[in-house]
């Protein structure tokens, strides 16, 4: 973000101010506008740059859409952006990109907005370390904090979205999101009918669905986090009729289901790849239903999940791929030493079977019924579970590390570490002191 200026009193003007400066500015011209408040909305019908600098602030007031650009391309930066309304029908938002093809904004701050970037049929557009975050309402009557429509050739980087709906992006390709963060929204990513887009290093948190994914070609996932969507239907990430998917070096951390693979891919000659990605603490790591196949699992690192990876219903477990993951949990043995095991990973579980033919039953995984069943078909292999996949040469130890934590993240990493240190202390001090105390008793009073 551009750095304030020092102790500029922010004073109070009329948002028409800002739009007579703007209206006789000469097209292509950059507008440096005084700093302070501007009430109100402005439209841009030309060419221009206008630099806020940090100290410059819209403010709609609760109604309508702050700035709204049609046909032309403008440059928006260093501006706080505040109070759109919450009107629906006019699609209310901070800022309204139609048919604007090469507008770009950066360094930009947006607050309270029930719609945050609203672009639609404006290709080549850029937008950098921007703040975003929505109205306080619940979450069916809020906006989506960025809808990107029939636009092309878009680059989002840096951008922090919270408390909104969705992150939109549909029918647009050759989209680059880069190092984004969406945090308490619905759809952390709700992507349809796109193209040849990639998606590097975001992290998608706390939402009810980390990101969904449909109707799509040649998508490229690397090093993204999915973490945190819990409920009956959240998933880390959902794949849908997608064809020719590639997901490598991504977390998937606590969420009720780490991939959900609906028919993906659709078409006959595509495939997916999903390889060297971390699956670890969620209910299921990957979710498969039976109409899912050309799927490789490669090299990825399943960790301590309650369900490795569930076949939902019955299928044909050998339509998909399985080489070289790890699985935490499997009694591996490597007699030559070359990292992979000599046994091959092949769960069969009775509980998942059912759950398969009964899916209701899914509302007991973390029950003790769930775990008596499962010891007592290892004890008695009367009846064994459907095979759901089976890993030839899976690996002996993890193939993947943790993507480095930040910011909040790093900060609640650090409490948790000092509370099990704490913890720790604790345990060892309940311990210790009673041994202390009776060795001092056998010493005085022998």
């Amino acid at each position: 973000m551009t750095a304030l200026l020092p102790l500029v009193p922010l004073l109070a003007f009329s948002a028409a101010a800002l739009q007579s400066l703007l209206d006789a500015a000469p097209p292509g011209s950059v507008v440096v506008p005084p700093p302070g408040v501007y009430e109100g909305r402005i439209v841009l019908t030309k060419p221009l740059t206008i630099n806020g600098r940090g100290v410059v602030t819209i403010d709609g007031r609760g109604s309508g859409t702050l700035v709204s650009v049609t046909g032309v391309a403008v440059t928006l930066r260093g501006v706080v952006l505040r109070g759109s309304g919450d009107d629906f029908t006019g699609e209310d938002s901070a800022v309204k990109l139609e048919n604007a093809d090469g507008c770009v904004l950066e360094d930009c701050t947006i607050e309270d907005a029930l719609f945050g970037l609203y672009i639609a049929h404006s290709s080549h557009c850029s937008f950098r370390r921007l703040s975003i975050r929505g109205k306080a309402l619940p979450i069916p009557r809020r906006g989506d904090g960025v809808r990107l429509w029939y636009s092309d050739d878009t680059t989002l980087e840096d951008v922090s979205m919270s408390d909104s709906r969705d992150f939109i992006i549909w029918f647009a390709h050759r989209t680059l999101v880069r190092n984004c963060r969406v945090a308490r929204s619905r759809y952390g990513l709700h992507y349809m009918y796109c193209e040849d887009n990639r998606f590097e290093g975001n992290v998608f948190v706390d939402n009810q669905v980390g990101g969904t994914i449909m109707y799509s070609r040649r998508i490229s996932l690397t090093g993204n986090r999915f973490e945190r969507s819990r409920g009956p239907s959240a998933y880390g990430l959902l794949l849908k009729d997608a064809d020719d998917i590639v997901a490598d070096g991504n977390e998937f951390v606590d969420n009720t289901r780490g991939i959900y693979f609906d028919n993906s891919p659709q078409s006959e000659e595509a495939s997916c790849l999903i390889a060297r990605n971390l699956f670890a603490l969620n209910d299921a790591g990957v979710s498969i239903l039976p109409d899912t196949r050309r799927v490789r699992f490669e090299g990825n690192s399943f960790v301590d999940n309650v369900t490795q990876a569930e076949l939902l219903g019955h299928g044909d477990s050998s339509k998909n791929t399985w080489e070289g993951n790890y699985w935490s949990g499997h009694v591996a043995y490597d007699e030559d030493g070359d990292g992979v095991s000599d046994l091959p990973y092949v769960p069969e579980s009775l509980y998942e079977d059912l759950v398969g033919r009964h899916p209701e039953l899914a509302l007991l995984r973390q029950g003790p019924s769930v775990a008596a069943l499962e010891m007592a078909g290892r004890l008695f292999p009367l009846v064994r579970g459907e095979r759901t996949l089976e890993d030839a040469r899976p690996a002996m130890r993890p193939t993947v590390r943790p993507l480095p934590r930040r910011g909040a993240e790093e900060r609640s990493a650090a409490v948790t570490g000092v509370c099990t240190m704490l913890l720790r202390g604790c345990a060892v001090a309940l311990v210790a002191i009673p041994l202390f105390v009776a060795a001092w008793s056998r010493r005085y009073f022998r």
